[in-house]
């Protein structure tokens, strides 16, 4: 049994880390708003072994004194093929932190100690929010696999989660890895129309607002200028995925996508919504992964009642500032 202690909400973080969700960690872990009850990873940015061991290294950083477990889940999306993305986060997921080395040519970042708990991501979702419900906030930063494998084996579930919080979709913007899909939902559409039609409340942090979640590579090296080992982890850690953007958009620093799903749910504020009802394309030869949305200002008609809250604004500036304060050693 997992215990549930504390004021704080309580929350699951799903992820797939990426450089963008180790951030999001960090803000998770050093915010007194929040308390991370477990850390379920899953495959996307990379593989689910190494999602994996970026979480627990993300933790050995973190430093806490009484981490969360680290649950591994989903290998492979429900019904497709994994889809890597090195060329934007690096070959090991953190922008290549693990092949670099110090002046005596060992390596600065060693495999981490810790290890993963030896059970399954979706029952260990299952079991921590059938014994606390109407408690448990569950954030996701990754495709919705391992959710929507909970939901299959415990179709009760959907009673019991308190809401879901997820970085994924596009609805009145492009998308960012086909022109009509954002990634978390492309690589697993399936999954992501499974939880959106589950009945969960739901905030979908998508890219209308995420490409404006923006962390300049100036205002990071400032508030980074005392010398710890967390602050030289987010130098070193989004070094690559800077540079990506700087000659993808002329731009030296990076959107973070998944900090900001994890500010919105320590600070709601943060963001603009609007409720809408919301679908996700899983058969379309240009389309799959694509979230419709009808945001329509007039009648709704056929595509049915809202089941979704979707955030279309942000404010940009009070959340890097936000961002810096929380995840730095100043």
């Amino acid at each position: 049994m997992i215990e549930m202690n504390g004021p704080e909400k309580p929350v699951i973080i799903d992820t797939d880390p990426g450089v963008d969700d180790a951030l999001a960690l960090i803000l998770a872990l050093r915010s007194p708003e929040l308390h991370v009850k477990a850390i379920t990873t899953v495959n996307g940015n990379t593989s689910l072994r190494q999602s994996t061991e970026n979480a627990l290294r993300i933790l050995e950083i973190v430093a806490l004194p009484d981490p969360p477990p680290v649950i591994p889940g989903a290998a492979i999306p429900l019904n497709r093929e994994p889809i890597p993305s090195a060329s934007i986060h690096g070959r090991d997921g953190l922008g290549e932190i693990t092949f670099l080395k110090d002046r005596r040519g060992k390596k600065k970042y060693t495999p981490p100690r810790h290890k993963p708990e030896p059970t399954y991501a979706p029952g260990a979702i299952i079991e921590l929010v059938n014994e606390h419900p109407g408690e448990i906030t569950i954030i996701t930063l990754g495709p919705l696999t391992n959710i929507a494998l909970a939901l299959q084996t415990d179709p009760g579930l959907s009673r019991h989660v308190k809401e879901i919080i997820t970085m994924g979709g596009a609805y009145s913007v492009p998308g960012n890895v086909t022109p009509a899909a954002e990634f978390n939902f492309y690589c697993d559409p399936e999954a992501a129309q499974e939880v959106i039609g589950s009945g969960i409340p739901l905030t979908l942090v998508g890219l209308d607002v995420t490409r404006s979640a923006r962390l300049s590579r100036h205002a990071l090296m400032n508030a980074t200028k005392k010398r710890t080992r967390l602050n030289q982890f987010l130098r070193d850690s989004t070094e690559f995925v800077m540079d990506f953007y700087r000659e993808r958009e002329g731009y030296h620093g990076c959107c973070v996508h998944d900090a900001l799903a994890v500010m919105a749910a320590i600070d709601g504020s943060i963001i603009g919504t609007k409720r809408a009802h919301v679908e996700i394309e899983t058969e379309g030869k240009l389309t799959a992964g694509m979230s419709v949305a009808d945001l329509r200002p007039y009648a709704r008609g056929k595509t049915g009642a809202p089941n979704a809250t979707i955030a279309l604004y942000v404010d940009s500036t009070r959340f890097e500032q936000q961002l810096l304060e929380r995840i730095t050693d100043a």
